[in-house]
């Protein structure tokens, strides 16, 4: 039997049967969606102008694609209470070191090699376990852009090198179901494969020295993706002191948020933004926040609108604010 999905035309009140989606490209069977009954829940934002950020709609057009692969990475007990199916799991804490405290080591660091540089080797291996192969389309999804288990393993791929990588805009799960589908129960797993990095972007990882270097450079602006309370240092978050790297541009992450669905505003909306913040394409883009966490959504959209030179200051405010012997510009000590 040859499986065919019906002609769709936007209609007016659609019912879905998701009849035989292929996953990967791999022998995992027919996943049947019952239909909900339900009509979609809005035609206004059916495709997204983005092209690393989908809308539920999107993602569901490309679900006969056998090279698509989609990548849950929420964290497991999530998961399991109900998933896009088809949908594999690689939770949010597998991309990267470990949380901790300010002053207390590491926290939410990119994985380094000895020369501290980002561990290739290891993000093979991680991608291997879990199946991942160099020609998946893959489709990211979780919480919404800027956090640890939304966008960063899709920054993180674009980094890698994975050029077909795109994130479901949204919280994933709400934006699926309010186009009207349903969830699955059912875990899906892959075969090991053998994932190998071709033309990572080592360039766009920046550590400390990297920073320091390029204060007074004219070609380099500093995004602070952080809130204003963090920029001015009226909150430190128990780092060791408030302020901003000297000449930072402030435009927080959450002003690319359209609503309270945290799905992204368009493109002209989100370009605008960046020009007036005086974050131009014509330089160096350096990222920062406290862990390199809420950059990753400001990294996806700066890609989309052609900027070329993006580049993340990995260990951000997490190292940067606990140091004393860099330059801050309006410094706010901790109180002891």
């Amino acid at each position: 039997m040859n499986p065919r999905r019906e002609e769709r035309s936007r209609p007016m009140k659609p019912r879905y049967i998701l009849g035989f989606v292929i996953l990967a490209g791999a022998a995992l069977g027919l996943a049947t969606i019952a239909s909900t009954g339900q009509s979609k829940a809005s035609t206004e934002q059916s495709v997204s102008s983005w092209s690393s950020l989908l809308t539920a709609e999107e993602l569901y057009d490309q679900l006969l694609d056998h090279h698509l692969l989609v990548i849950d990475v929420r964290p497991q007990d999530q998961y399991a209470e109900g998933h896009i199916p088809g949908a594999i799991n690689i939770p949010g804490v597998e991309w990267r070191t470990p949380g901790a405290r300010p002053g207390e080591g590491d926290s939410q660091y990119i994985f380094r090699d000895s020369n501290d540089q980002m561990d290739i080797a290891r993000y093979e291996e991680l991608l291997s376990s879990y199946g991942v192969r160099n020609d998946h389309r893959i489709v990211i999804y979780g919480h919404h852009g800027g956090t640890a288990n939304g966008s960063i393993p899709a920054m993180l791929l674009d980094m890698l090198g994975h050029d077909d990588v795109a994130f479901l805009d949204g919280i994933g799960v709400n934006e699926w179901q309010g186009y009207g589908l349903s969830l699955s129960t059912d875990a899906t797993t892959l075969p090991r494969s053998r994932y190998r990095v071709e033309s990572a972007r080592t360039e766009r990882m920046w550590n400390l020295d990297d920073v320091l270097k390029n204060l007074d450079n004219d070609e380099v602006v500093f995004h602070d993706t952080r809130s204003i309370d963090e920029f001015e240092g009226t909150s430190l978050r128990n780092n060791a002191y408030g302020g901003r790297i000297p000449g930072a541009q402030l435009l927080d992450y959450a002003a690319f948020f359209k609503d309270e669905s945290h799905c992204t505003v368009d493109p002209q909306t989100a370009k605008a933004k960046l020009l007036e913040a005086g974050i131009t394409p014509d330089k160096k883009v350096v990222l920062y926040c406290q862990t390199s966490t809420r950059v990753s959504l400001p990294y996806l959209i700066m890609k989309d609108l052609g900027y070329e030179n993006i580049i993340v200051y990995d260990a951000s405010w997490h190292e940067y604010g606990n140091r004393d012997d860099v330059p801050i510009e309006n410094k706010v000590p901790r109180r002891q």
